[in-house]
């Protein structure tokens, strides 16, 4: 004989078959559920996007660093308050130290396997070089915002709105050559992956136009005293010398080390800071130094901009170039990301693939479809009566 709660049971779970069905048609009608981190084509309205930003925020660096979050932060806000955008963005930052290797790998590690981003932003190519593995294994989209090389353009998911940096050596090159008259040079650089990349291109360039490099020496990133090397350009009667230095106080110290020793020949820095506080700390002693850099005057989206951070943050940005990299970075994957509803990583891979001749608040244009490429490159520059004009 059949007892009552025997009967019961089947009849409960059928109900609660029933129950749950009913519900997910629901779910598929109303499109009411949430996306996982790394979901394809579902309801865009309901998608929040992890970005994970890898900056040089402590460090010597710190202060590119932070301008280059306030540029992300200014475009995020525009993403999130647009009531017509298909999406939400969430970065999560993380610190380089000072291109510290092992920091960056930790912040790639967590970004990717326990933040589950959707996309990394990195400051320089020279943060994505000892990851570039890991994201390329995970199919992880990265954007670098400041520089690019010939190695991460050939990288199907790494994208750069920055400038070539092999295409920087070349045109110092050219401008040695072809503006300066320069027949002999002499070339000085950190001992830094960028620098000689930079150093490599601008003497084979040089050296194909016909000119001769009498000499070229590395210093350390944290060296101080360069009054030795400065003598050795001195002695080899270069008439011209490369400085190819990263971005620190240490370019000041070069330079007023050269005014102390009377140095004479024409000089050329690769992408050069230029900003007041770095200018006023070199007092004089940079009054006639060509620099290449991605400076830009009279751009009317850079005007833009600039008003909106002095609205948000109430100061003038520090370094308008690097708080536009940011700003570019993120304003790149916007677009790319309102031409799909595929959010996926392999989606927004393909969504960056696709973003040809886009005007940047820094100033040029960009390609990022693979094989065609159009990165920015730098122009030349000189201070006179302490400002920074374009080289004629």
């Amino acid at each position: 004989m059949t007892s009552k709660r025997g009967l019961l049971l089947p009849a409960i779970f059928i109900i609660i078959l029933i129950l749950i069905a009913l519900a997910a048609n629901f779910s598929q009608v109303t499109g009411a559920f949430t996306l996982s981190g790394n979901s394809g084509h579902a309801n865009a309205q309901e998608k929040t996007i992890k970005v994970g930003a890898i900056l040089m925020l402590t460090g010597e660096g710190a202060a590119i660093g932070q301008e280059m979050q306030r540029g992300i932060e200014l475009m995020v806000r525009e993403i999130n308050v647009d009531k017509n955008s298909k999406f939400k963005v969430q970065v999560i930052y993380e610190d380089s130290g000072f291109i510290d290797n092992q920091k960056i790998v930790s912040a790639a590690q967590k970004l990717i396997y326990v933040d589950n981003v959707d996309l990394v932003i990195a400051d320089t190519t020279e943060v994505i070089r000892p990851i570039k593995y890991t994201l390329e294994q995970t199919n992880t989209p990265a954007i670098v915002v400041w520089d690019s090389t010939n190695e991460m353009n050939s990288s199907k998911n790494i994208f750069s709105t920055g400038f070539s940096v092999e295409k920087t050596g070349e045109i110092m090159a050219d401008f040695f050559k072809n503006k300066l008259g320069v027949k002999t040079l002499a070339i000085v650089s950190h001992e830094d992956t960028w620098a000689e990349l930079v150093s490599d291109s601008l003497r084979k360039k040089f050296e194909q136009e016909g000119g001769k490099v009498l000499m070229q020496e590395k210093v350390p990133v944290e060296e101080t005293d360069f009054k030795t090397i400065i003598s050795k350009v001195n002695e080899s009667g270069a008439e011209g010398l490369a400085h190819i230095f990263i971005p620190t106080n240490s370019v000041v110290l070069f330079f007023k080390q050269t005014k102390q020793m009377g140095f004479q020949a024409k000089t050329l820095t690769a992408d050069f800071t230029f900003y007041k506080s770095m200018l006023g700390d070199a007092e004089d002693s940079m009054e006639g130094v060509y620099f290449t850099n991605l400076y830009i005057t009279n751009n009317p989206l850079l005007e833009k901009i600039n008003q909106d951070y002095i609205k948000q943050y109430r100061e003038e940005p520090v370094m308008a170039e690097f708080f536009s990299f940011g700003y570019d970075g993120m304003r790149v994957f916007d677009e790319a990301l309102k031409t799909t509803t595929d959010f996926s990583k392999q989606g927004i891979i393909d969504a960056l693939g696709k973003i040809e001749n886009f005007p940047l608040a820094g100033g040029g244009e960009i390609t990022l479809t693979k094989g065609m490429q159009k990165n920015r490159v730098e122009d030349v520059f000189v201070i006179k009566n302490g400002k920074a004009v374009p080289a004629e």
